[in-house]
């Protein structure tokens, strides 16, 4: 199974997500075009329909104001700016080491 599907333009690897084959159905919003189970997402809009990238830490202008405010609403403020960090941190490695390595990392820890 081609595990990149869920690498994700914002950062995020949707094969941890616990919303994975129940909200979402199992499809990224790589396979939905920037549509979610919770509405339409302008990041992806930005990165892949208005830059033609695959994903932000591509961009730029990464991190952008954008990219910034782009967090999970049901977090706490600080904690979202944490999560947010993260996701920097991780396209850049992404960046550095190619998506499938990054995926390969994010399936190695779930199996640890």
């Amino acid at each position: 199974m081609n595990k990149t599907k869920y690498a994700t333009p914002c950062g995020l690897y949707c094969g941890t997500c616990p919303e994975l084959n129940k909200a979402c159905k199992g499809k990224t919003c790589m396979e939905h075009d920037g549509e979610m189970f919770w509405g339409k997402c302008e990041l992806f809009d930005c990165c892949v329909h208005g830059k033609k990238l695959e994903h932000c830490g591509l961009c730029k202008e990464f991190p952008c104001k954008l990219f910034i405010n782009h967090n999970d609403p049901s977090l706490a403020p600080d904690v979202a700016k944490k999560e947010n960090e993260k996701r920097q941190v991780g396209l850049k490695k992404r960046v550095k080491v190619g998506t499938e390595k990054w995926v390969e990392g994010k399936e190695a820890k779930i199996k640890n």
